[in-house]
């Protein structure tokens, strides 16, 4: 099966309302693999108490797709031990070692205290989906949302809420000190390929989002409403003009400023995504319609 000739992908990823309100950068970062014999989708989401923690996330979202890809040459022969659906997973433990020998290298060479570093620098979290022929997981550290043939789903809250982290395995933390299964990967979901139509993946702030689907959009007319999420699988546009996911995103929070001059006030909103929102959606592509 070459999957690139069955499914399509999109995504984007906008700055939250709260963020551009306090000039913090957007700390959410992703990337997709997008091949013939495995198609990979992965958000990560910083700390949001992490100094900047965006640049950890940058980075750990491109090693953990390393990890994936590398070790994905092994485990393909061994598709029964890649798809488990109880624990241990070898497969993601193996995934884990190398993600977090990758991240002990860069903050040992970039000095200073190793527990400082880490929480500065490489505090985030982790949804993704990983699909072969041979199956489909969903995996996680912290929360997130995930949604299989439009069946919503989120990861979290956690104690107090307080999010595991990769990380934590270097520094250790009371999250995973009172939870030690929080700091491994968590497969969510194992699916069989032929059962996936449609699959997307967010961090915590698409929740504003699927939250919002009846508001109408800052500065919109009635009539302008957000809109379901289901919109990024069902619409053809997001997956012909891939900047689509991104301006439909900045769309709905956008602010908006409106000066009423009779009464010498002005109305100021926010968009409607407080946090950074970030996605990847994948669908199966759709049958072309016969002439008649």
């Amino acid at each position: 099966m070459n999957l690139t000739e069955e499914f399509q992908i999109a995504g984007d990823t906008v700055r939250g309302s709260l963020h551009i309100s306090t000039d913090k950068p957007n700390q959410d970062a992703f990337v997709w693999r997008f091949l013939p014999d495995y198609i990979l989708g992965i958000v990560c989401d910083g700390c949001g108490s992490g100094k900047y923690s965006e640049a950890g996330s940058k980075v750990g979202v491109r090693l953990i797709a390393k990890a994936i890809k590398e070790n994905l040459n092994v485990f393909m022969s061994q598709p029964m031990q890649l798809f488990k659906s109880e624990p241990p997973y070898p497969f993601w433990e193996r995934v884990r070692q190398d993600v977090l020998a990758q991240i002990r290298v860069l903050v040992r060479a970039m000095g200073g205290s190793l527990s400082q570093t880490v929480t500065d620098y490489f505090l985030f979290t982790t949804v993704g989906f990983l699909m072969t022929p041979f199956g489909v997981s969903i995996f996680s550290i912290g929360d997130g949302v995930f949604i299989i043939n439009g069946d919503v789903k989120t990861i979290g809250p956690f104690s107090d809420n307080k999010h595991p982290y990769i990380a934590y395995d270097l520094t250790g933390s009371s999250v995973t000190d009172n939870d030690p299964n929080l700091k491994f990967f968590q497969v969510n979901e194992i699916l069989k390929i032929d059962d996936v139509q449609s699959i997307l993946i967010g961090c915590d702030g698409l929740e504003d989002f699927i939250d919002s689907e009846n508001k109408v959009i800052p500065g919109g007319k009635e009539k302008d409403i957000v809109g379901p999420v289901s919109q990024f699988w069902e619409q053809n546009k997001f997956f012909t003009n891939r900047d689509m996911v991104r301006r439909r995103l900045a769309v709905v929070n956008r602010p908006y400023q409106k000066i009423v001059w009779d009464e010498k006030q002005v109305i100021r909103k926010k968009g409607l995504l407080r946090d950074d929102t970030t996605l990847i959606v994948v669908r199966r592509k759709p049958k072309e319609k016969e002439e008649t």
